[in-house]
């Protein structure tokens, strides 16, 4: 099976939308022995990786061990199966919270910095390895996604406010501006990367 898209992070709300846009893709957990039986004989494939640690149980982060286990081990378990094969593409899902950390390396003061850090490091973990490997790769660093299944983004929240005729909360006198990105394009710029 030649121009297999495999993609990393099956229960993610992202996932749902790329299986739809690109053709011959497939979504597996890493964690999953029979998907990694499963994808053992594909010759060249194209690999999305969105398996993080949720963002929305940041706030919550109890257990280090498991945190860094469902972000940065799973990374290393996921290019580790692939250190005999030849992958034609990385696309690997960052996020847009490293540009707030960039040059703030001793200010990690709260479980964001900690996301960004180790998002950060997984950057350059894939970079490292498709080097060594003569692959290509993209570092997707997506900024506030919405749509679809999600239920973490600020969208998601003043929609829900709106439908359930409470009062949503702004911060900084409104004045913070952001970028927004609808899950269903994100799906399709991965898609023509993939292409």
């Amino acid at each position: 099976m030649k121009n297999t898209t495999i993609i990393f992070g099956k229960r993610s709300n992202l996932t749902n939308f790329l299986l739809q846009s690109i053709k011959d893709s497939l979504a597996i957990s890493i964690l999953n022995k029979k998907d990694l039986k499963l994808i053992g004989n594909i010759e060249n494939p194209n690999i999305i990786i969105n398996q993080f640690y949720p963002v929305f149980n940041l706030s919550k982060i109890k257990d280090y061990d498991k945190f860094y286990k469902l972000s940065l081990f799973n990374l290393l378990k996921i290019l580790d199966f692939f250190k005999k094969k030849k992958i034609n593409k990385i696309i690997y899902t960052s996020s847009s919270s490293v540009y707030g950390f960039l040059g703030n390396i001793n200010n990690l003061g709260n479980n964001r910095d900690l996301y960004s850090s180790t998002k950060l490091a997984c950057e350059n973990l894939i970079k490292n390895y498709s080097q060594l490997k003569k692959s290509d790769y993209i570092i997707a660093r997506v900024f506030n996604m919405y749509g679809g299944h999600d239920k973490f983004s600020v969208i998601a929240k003043l929609l829900k406010s709106i439908r359930k005729k409470k009062e949503f909360t702004i911060f900084n006198n409104g004045e913070n501006i952001r970028d927004f990105i609808n899950v269903n394009d994100v799906a399709a710029i991965y898609s023509k990367l993939i292409n």
